[in-house]
């Protein structure tokens, strides 16, 4: 992606995105099976892909809003994880079943008027995965992006139709 040209722009992630944090529990309601579960996704399932195996299921009372669905075109950002880690992001194409997400990890839902598929490919720059590592603050193995400062990192954006051009040559 080029960044120079005079009909892109920097953007934030706030501008981008509706920005919705990941769901908090104790660890041991994740061995809860009374009332209804729901699918968590968490850091280690952030891959390439989203990865479903190994899910835990905590009780739906945990979520505190219907935004905390995963659902197809949202991409989740991993926010607690190694240096090298903090900042790995998937896209979401499809769910074997619904899903939520843990505190680890963020989910972004592009805003009308910009492609997902786009914003995912700028956030694999390695100017974007850079600018997450110079925020991330770093405690014994463990760095963590706050949401504040992740929403406003900065993706160069073009037009929607010039996004979407850029996404089919990609694909």
């Amino acid at each position: 992606m080029i960044s120079h040209q005079s009909n892109w722009s920097n953007k934030r992630l706030f501008e981008l995105f509706n920005i919705i944090r990941g769901v908090s529990f104790p660890k041991s309601a994740q061995s809860e099976t009374a009332g209804e579960i729901i699918a968590c996704l968490r850091t280690k399932n952030v891959q390439e892909k989203v990865e479903f195996d190994d899910l835990w299921h905590v009780p739906l009372r945990f979520m505190r809003s219907r935004d905390q669905i995963v659902k197809p075109h949202d991409i989740l950002i991993s926010t607690a994880n190694s240096l090298n880690l903090v900042g790995k992001t998937a896209f979401v194409t499809t769910l074997p079943e619904e899903c939520t997400f843990g505190t680890f990890i963020v989910l972004l839902r592009a805003q009308a008027g910009y492609s997902a598929k786009f914003l995912y490919y700028g956030m694999q720059r390695r100017e974007f995965r850079q600018m997450v590592q110079e925020n991330a603050s770093t405690t014994t193995n463990i760095s963590n992006i706050s949401t504040e400062k992740l929403k406003n990192l900065t993706i160069p954006t073009p037009s929607l139709p010039e996004q979407e051009r850029i996404v089919a040559r990609i694909e």
